[in-house]
């Protein structure tokens, strides 16, 4: 029989919802990005404790999120509830009942437990989005055997923001490629980041495993919701597709609590999914809408896999999380100190005719809180989105450590190869973090915390980490001794001379 438990209603539920979530996992019921709150109780409280206790478990060799929304016939009457989220239906249960097992909820009453095959944002399962792209030698400007392992490549020396790298890997391939991050100056040395993973296969889910339907999702739920203060059921039973279309998302005041990061997002905010099967994706640098297949967002290659400008050897990967922490998925690519130049970490941001630009000026603590945000990614140049608000738990197959990852919506799709692409909060200049995983042909995206990275650095190094910073007259840099504050810098006032120095990206027109 089904374990039954009394869950009184959550005060103020209003204050802890953030965004709603387009899904369709719920049968009458709605879903909210949580934050505020019960999100902070949650990261500091109970999460902390089910991740000792799924460390227990027989996980496998399964990936397992763990997330907490806010659920409900309607805000007012929404609770925070834990979604265990995994496709292998053995270790969902076996998580799912451990945690109801354990006790570990009689303190947090209000706190409701469920599971789903997938994280309720997802529409299809996030990845991590190195892109798989077997690289001839006739694209290189040199032979293969002239390469090592970790080696990178690019179409110019030049560390730009949202270049497109290549990893040459231990089986003499040069076939992985990711998105090329901000450039980090410590002990007087320089290292543009980008994602771990680039030289790495991923390790997923083996297909035999995913033996749960990706619509599948059940939590404790309230049979009286329209009534305040109602007692909550515990029920297993499996929500159907649900009824809420995307275009009835943010249409009420209390479904929007940032209303200008909804303002900068346009009219996309109501189509999340809307481009899932289309190969349709919007032009960075001109604003406009083209065709294409994936294949056509990985340049410089076109169909016949020619390369438009032959790849060349940049540097090698000196630094990378498996050495440090591994769930952080970063690597560190070493630069000659002669490609620094004046433009180094600027971003353009407006359109051709104003030149403006947008320095990466210090690191983003991130919170419990939306915020705008822009993307440098290989695909689509400068796209903006917003960062929605708490952590988003994830265990990769064969790690017992959870990564803590952030979710993003942005406005262009997110496609392979956009791993590594850095986001900024779009006020501040702040660099919030890296993407490391993402749903491709949807606008979802994780990234980990830069504040993560710097400090694992700099555990490391020994050194005060900073981010690369020039004006016209010399190198300058922002230090992060501490990693607990930020520095903001103002835009120069030569505002024609902030361009990325290799890359066309035109701001996109909403």
């Amino acid at each position: 029989m089904p374990i039954r438990r009394v869950i009184p209603a959550y005060p103020n539920p209003e204050a802890s919802c953030g965004w709603e979530i387009s899904t369709t996992k719920l049968r009458r019921k709605r879903a909210w990005w949580a934050r505020g709150l019960a999100m902070e109780i949650f990261d500091r409280d109970i999460e902390p404790e089910i991740e000792i206790l799924l460390r227990n478990v027989g996980l496998g060799h399964a990936e397992v999120y763990v997330r907490l929304y806010m659920i409900g016939s309607r805000m007012s009457t929404a609770g925070p509830t834990i979604m265990v989220c995994c496709s292998t239906a053995s270790v969902m249960s076996e998580a799912e009942d451990a945690i109801q097992r354990s006790g570990i909820l009689r303190q947090y009453p209000e706190y409701k437990l469920g599971a789903s095959a997938l994280p309720l944002e997802q529409p299809v399962p996030a990845r991590a989005l190195a892109s798989e792209e077997p690289i001839g030698e006739e694209a290189m400007q040199f032979p293969f055997s002239r390469l090592c392992e970790g080696d990178i490549l690019a179409t110019s020396l030049s560390p730009t923001l949202g270049r497109r790298l290549f990893a040459f890997t231990a089986d003499g391939k040069c076939s992985r490629s990711a998105t090329a991050g901000v450039v980090f100056e410590i002990g007087g040395q320089y290292y543009q980041l980008t994602a771990g993973h680039i030289d790495e296969p991923e390790d997923t889910t083996p297909a035999s495993q995913l033996s749960v339907d990706l619509e599948e999702c059940h939590f404790e739920d309230d049979d009286n919701s329209d009534e305040e203060g109602a007692e909550m059921a515990f029920d297993y039973e499996s929500m159907g597709r649900g009824s809420l279309s995307p275009d009835n998302r943010g249409s009420s005041k209390e479904d929007s609590t940032e209303e200008d990061i909804e303002t900068s997002l346009g009219s996309s905010t109501v189509s999340l999914y809307s481009f899932i099967s289309s190969p349709t994706r919007t032009g960075a640098s001109q604003g406009t809408s083209r065709e294409s297949d994936p294949e056509d967002c990985h340049q410089p290659f076109n169909a016949n896999g020619q390369s438009a400008d032959q790849l060349i050897r940049v540097g090698e990967i000196t630094h990378h999380s498996r050495g440090g922490n591994p769930v952080l998925d970063y690597a560190l690519i070493a630069l000659a100190p002669s490609t620094i130049s004046e433009d180094i970490n600027k971003i353009n941001i407006g359109k051709r005719s104003d030149g403006g630009a947008l320095q990466v000026q210090g690191i983003a603590t991130l919170g419990n809180e939306e915020r705008n945000i822009i993307a440098v990614t290989a695909s689509g140049g400068v796209v903006r989105g917003v960062l929605h608000a708490g952590i988003t738990y994830f265990r990769k197959p064969k790690f017992t450590s959870f990564q803590k990852l952030y979710a993003l919506q942005l406005q262009d799709l997110v496609v392979e190869g956009d791993c590594g692409a850095i986001i900024i909060d779009e006020k501040t200049g702040n660099l919030c973090g890296h993407i490391v995983r993402g749903c491709s042909g949807t606008r979802i995206a994780y990234i980990v915390a830069a504040l993560d990275v710097c400090e694992d650095l700099k555990a490391r190094f020994g050194l005060p980490v900073a981010i690369a910073s020039t004006t016209s007259d010399s190198i300058e840099r922002t230090e992060f001794l501490g990693l607990t504050g930020t520095k903001l810098w103002d835009l120069h006032e030569d505002t024609s001379k902030l361009v990325l120095p290799t890359a066309d990206f035109g701001y996109l027109n909403y």
